[in-house]
């Protein structure tokens, strides 16, 4: 496993530890009179999401329809070919080979 890898999981762990002593946290802050309006709508949104997952978010273009992209360049070759692009495939079978 790479060093990173090992890392990010290790962090993931140490943070998952905390998991009970952060919800409490988050719970006083939520429902204390003295917090910051804003302190508490953050510490209410994120108990929320944890426990019911975030809202889905309805992804749409500038004019509020679909989402539109262009490709404008595929593909970019250092030389020049008149011969057709081949694209293989290996699943085993010998004439899997397509034109």
């Amino acid at each position: 496993m790479p060093r990173v890898a090992k890392e990010i999981v290790d962090i993931r762990s140490m943070a998952r530890a905390h998991t009970e002593t952060m919800i409490k946290v988050l719970t006083s802050v939520a429902v204390s009179k003295g917090a910051q309006a804003g302190a508490r709508v953050a510490a209410a949104t994120a108990i929320l999401d944890r426990g019911w997952g975030k809202a889905p978010q309805q992804l749409v273009g500038e004019d509020g329809g679909d989402i539109k992209i262009i490709i404008r360049q595929i593909i970019e070759t250092a030389t020049v070919s008149d011969d057709p692009l081949v694209i293989e495939h290996d699943d085993g079978d010998p004439a899997a080979t397509t034109e």
